[in-house]
């Protein structure tokens, strides 16, 4: 059995804790084109990292990977794949 979520549906009080000042219906934006401060976001895993790639909103992003990924292997690994060239 899940719990049940409750949505507000109207904006009381809140408070903007960066300059200690109370925030009303008029001070939020109801949609935006673009965030008000870009983020820079990156893949990582061990070794192989994404190139960091700034976002904002206003439009899709791709976050480059290296030409080459690294990975470690568990367990025995047959065949030529030492030296393999293709697949």
């Amino acid at each position: 059995m899940s719990e049940a979520v409750i949505v507000p549906t109207e904006i009381r009080e809140l408070t903007d804790t960066t300059n200690d000042m109370p925030i009303n219906k008029a001070t939020l934006a109801l949609s935006a084109d673009k965030l008000s401060a870009a983020c820079t976001i990156t893949l990582t895993s061990g070794v192989n990292k994404g190139t960091a790639t700034s976002f904002d909103g206003s439009s899709n992003i791709e976050i480059p990977l290296p030409t080459a990924l690294v990975a470690n292997v568990t367990g025995s690994v047959t065949g030529n794949a030492d030296t393999a060239t293709k697949l």
